[in-house]
Formats: C-alpha cells, structure tokens, sequence
C-alpha cells in the first residue's frame, strides 16, 4: 500500500480518501477491468490487440512518459484506465470519443489522471484518429508555429491530418501532380479501375486501415489465397513444382538471415547498405534451385524462382539489387 500511495504522491494524484483498487471498490468503473492476470478474449481484450497495444502492461512510451513514470512498477490503475479508454474508441471509431463522456464512468479520484492518459493517446493517434472529420472544436495544441509535412502519400496525409486535428497549420508538399503516392488507380486505360500501386490490405486485426474503412463504409472483399501460376505458353505450372520452388525460396530467404547474422556485428554499420539482397541471392540461385525437381523441368523452375524474386521486388517497390541485406525485412514486426 506504501509503494501504491508512493507512486501516486508522485504523479500529483493522492488524495488522503484514497482506496486502492478502485476496481473493487467503485461501481462506477465500466465492466471489463483488465487487473485480471487472465483475462479471456474479451472486447477489451481485442480492443488492446487492435491498437497493438499490450493489454497488461505499459508500452515501452507510456513507461518514458514523465507523468506516467511512477506506475512502471504498480500499473494497474494506469492499464485499467487506458484500456477502458481504448475500449471505448473502438466500440464506435465513426465518431470521435469525447472526454467528458470518459471522465463520466470514472472515479474522481483518478480524473486528472484519465485526462493525461486521453490525451497521451490522442497524440499519440491510439484514439481519435483515421479519417474522422475535423472536429468543431480542435483540441488544444502544445506546438506553436507550422509544420511541413514531406510527401504526400498515405503515411503524410495521415500525418497531416492527425497534426491538423489539434488545430496546427499544416503545409503539405509532394513532388508529384497528385497525392496517394504508390496508392494510384487507373481508371481510364483499359475502361476499368486498376490499380498500379498498392491494392491489398495484408491482414485486417490489426490494420489501421481497416478503422479508416469502417469510418468511411468501405467493405474489404476478402482475396483467395489460391492461385494458379501459368507460363508464357500458356500451360500452368504443377503444383508440386510451385511447392517445391516456394520452400527453395523459404530456404534461400533463410540463408541470408544466417548470412545477416554472422556478418551484422563485424560488418561497420555505415557499410551494411552496401551489401544488397540481390547480390547475395543471385549467388545462391543456379545452385539451390536447379537440383529441386528432375533436370527435365530446370527451365520451368527457374521460371517460378524468378517469379518470386519479382514479387519480393514488388513487396519491397525496388530491385532486390537496390535492398540492403541487413534491413530488407525490417518493417516485418509491422505487418498486420
């Protein structure tokens, strides 16, 4: 109970009518508590996953925070607060949650600290973000001045208008003709919408892309997983040739991760650009793959190879040649 008063006196919130834990105290906190050490797959539980937000404990930002600093060792009461909040944004991401509805269903003795972590998430774009219209009355801001946003592709508009949301002047600046960058859809060529960017959304859990189709109405059609890959003359590749290509490409893809770790710590970081994807797998190619099926199907299987070194070169918009080694996946904790 010391601890718990100490960390409170801390953050400017004690109060000598204190009583700890609130949870078990006050029948004013909303059901769906997150104290529990297992909790089951609740609606708090999948709002937490969503955010990508870990549901019993802070996030490596929330402990750095200096106004959160003293819950790093006692989170209970900080994590019972944000997750109920992000709960509550995400049972209606249409609309923006507001905070004098929040401060409603809690305690008064945890008031100022629910604004702090309201607004932490705000800034922070956990609540309140997307494609939402601009509020009437935008929140205040700490910034002065304008900010120049570089680029005008998805992640500068989202930018732009999470800054332009707390009432922040905003310039935006693209090089080219429009905006979207890679997001581009022609939809004059051929007399139908193609797009010749980016087309699929990879994972829908936690995308927060997918928010942003729920609070435009836009309804994702989900994409097959099968799929048939048919040759120049064309004849379809067998299925045990894509097999056994598609786990020769795993295991080449493998041995640059063995390569990455041997050399990552000898190799001076300023020089780890000037090793590429490319170079490495081109060496590993003609050796690895041609000994996959009979000798008979050697041209097919290099056909199919190739057709995954372009698809990677798609995953990654540029010639393997031009990827580093060391950080082509680095964005692979990101995925949805």
């Amino acid at each position: 109970m010391e601890a718990v008063e100490d960390a409170y006196k801390r953050c400017g919130l004690w109060s000598s009518t204190f009583t700890y834990p609130f949870v078990a105290t006050s029948t004013s906190v909303p059901e769906g508590s997150n104290t529990a050490e297992n909790d089951p797959i609740s609606e708090t539980t999948s709002s937490l996953l969503t955010a990508r937000c870990p549901v019993h404990e802070m996030t490596a930002e929330e402990k750095e925070t200096p106004a959160f600093s003293g819950f790093c060792e006692l989170p209970d009461i900080f994590l019972d607060i944000r997750n109920h909040l992000v709960r509550l944004w995400y049972r209606n991401v249409e609309k923006h949650l507001l905070l004098e509805r929040v401060l409603d269903g809690i305690p008064r003795y945890f008031r100022a600290l629910a604004c702090q972590i309201f607004a932490f998430l705000e800034i922070q774009g956990v609540i309140n973000s997307g494609a939402l219209p601009r509020h009437s009355n935008p929140r205040v801001s700490f910034l002065e001045g304008r900010v120049g946003v570089i680029g005008a592709g998805i992640a500068g508009l989202a930018v732009a208008q999470h800054l332009a949301s707390f009432g922040i002047t905003v310039r935006l600046h693209e090089g080219r003709n429009r905006v979207g960058g890679r997001i581009f859809t022609d939809r004059g060529t051929f007399g139908l919408p193609v797009d010749l960017g980016a087309s699929i959304l990879s994972g829908m859990g936690q995308n927060p892309l997918a928010v942003i189709c729920r609070q435009l109405d836009l309804t994702p059609e989900p994409v097959s997983t099968k799929y048939v890959l048919v040759r120049s003359t064309g004849l379809a590749v067998a299925p045990e040739v894509d097999a056994a290509v598609f786990d020769e490409f795993q295991a080449v893809l493998a041995d640059s991760d063995k390569y990455r770790e041997q050399f990552e710590d000898s190799v001076p970081i300023h020089l780890h650009s000037t090793k590429s994807l490319g170079d490495l797998l081109k060496d590993k190619t003609v050796e690895k793959v041609t000994d996959v099926v009979a000798k008979d199907d050697a041209k097919v299987v290099n056909q199919v190879f190739n057709w995954h070194l372009a698809n990677l070169e798609y995953a990654c918009s540029s010639a393997l040649e031009d990827v580093s080694l060391f950080f082509w996946d680095q964005d692979d904790r990101h995925t949805f």
